[in-house]
């Protein structure tokens, strides 16, 4: 969440690593149960770069179509983690500048992956009260 807004500059490059780790745990009276003495890193399983904001998009499901606008509720449902998580991962993609908004629904907001077109404007919803 940090590194969002840093993402777009040319001279840098994050290379993300999937890892496999053994932990050596210690039992203990206290939750949770353990203490983690040490970890040991037993190999390397995937490398990913992220260049660029779109590359974001890299470490995401293939599963979802990327191009349909979505909030956090959906993005929690197509990633299967809880929403909290959604918001990080959205929050990230917008300020790299890897999506945008494009309306809201309710107090969600609705995301669009950049350089996609937006929705015609029947789809944003606007929850507005009053003379207008």
């Amino acid at each position: 969440v940090g590194m969002a807004r840093t993402l777009p500059h040319p001279n840098l490059t994050l290379e993300i690593l999937e890892v496999d780790i053994d932990e050596i745990r210690l039992p203990r009276r206290r939750w949770p149960g353990f203490t983690i003495a040490d970890r040991l890193l037993t190999g390397i399983l995937a490398r990913t770069s992220i260049e660029r904001p779109s590359d974001l998009w890299s470490l995401l499901p293939t599963t979802s179509d990327w191009k349909e606008p979505f909030t956090t509720l959906d993005l929690s449902e197509r990633i299967d983690r809880p929403v909290d998580f959604a918001r990080r991962v959205a929050y990230c993609l917008r300020e790299s500048g890897a999506c945008r908004v494009v309306g809201k629904t309710g107090n969600r907001w609705i995301y669009v992956e950049n350089g996609t077109a937006p929705e015609p404007a029947s789809m944003v919803l606007s929850c507005r009260s009053g003379p207008g």
